[in-house]
């Protein structure tokens, strides 16, 4: 943490979770609607040199089950990904396999989990319309981009949602500051 450059952390901060309250803010979503959140494992098991990810995923949680009150009928939902996301593309290639190897020794389906499976979940979560102010934690899940935090990168991600029919008010274009 000491050694982490300060304006990374606040771009960290200003992506993944101001995004997500920004969205949250001004999205117009109809009652029963729902918005699913995907924070991390970091948020429940702290790890060293990984503070501010878990501090900030820890928010995130927060800040839906807040919104799950405040905004209700609209239903707010978190979904915890375990694994393997782009952030770990810069890890030199024989770490990853090793590390994703070892991970999947220690799970029960005995695989690391794929975008599908966690495309998966978060549909299961959108679907189910009693459900609000809770979270999904995968064991196996693995891969999916974080949603809200490329609301700051202004991308969409629709992954197999889109096929299906499903709105993922969560994953909209960027929203301005305000």
């Amino acid at each position: 943490m000491r050694d982490q450059n300060i304006d990374d952390a606040y771009a960290a901060m200003n992506a993944k979770f101001w995004g997500a309250y920004r969205v949250a803010r001004k999205a117009s979503v109809a009652p029963g609607g729902s918005f699913v959140f995907v924070s991390g494992f970091l948020s429940r098991r702290p790890k060293p040199n990984m503070v501010l990810i878990g501090a900030i995923n820890a928010a995130l949680e927060t800040l839906a089950q807040g919104l799950a009150l405040e905004m209700a009928p609209v239903r707010f939902t978190w979904f915890r990904r375990h694994i393997d996301t782009p952030t770990r593309a810069a890890m030199p290639a024989e770490a990853r396999k090793t590390m994703l190897e070892n991970v999947a020794k220690s799970l029960p389906v005995k695989r690391v989990g794929q975008a599908e499976d966690c495309a998966d979940q978060i549909l299961l979560m959108l679907r189910n319309t009693f459900m609000t102010e809770a979270s999904s934690m995968s064991t196996a899940a693995a891969c999916w981009s974080d949603a809200i935090s490329s609301v700051g990168r202004g991308r969409l991600h629709r992954l197999r949602a889109e096929k299906q029919g499903v709105p993922l008010a969560q994953c909209a274009a960027r929203v301005a500051p305000g």
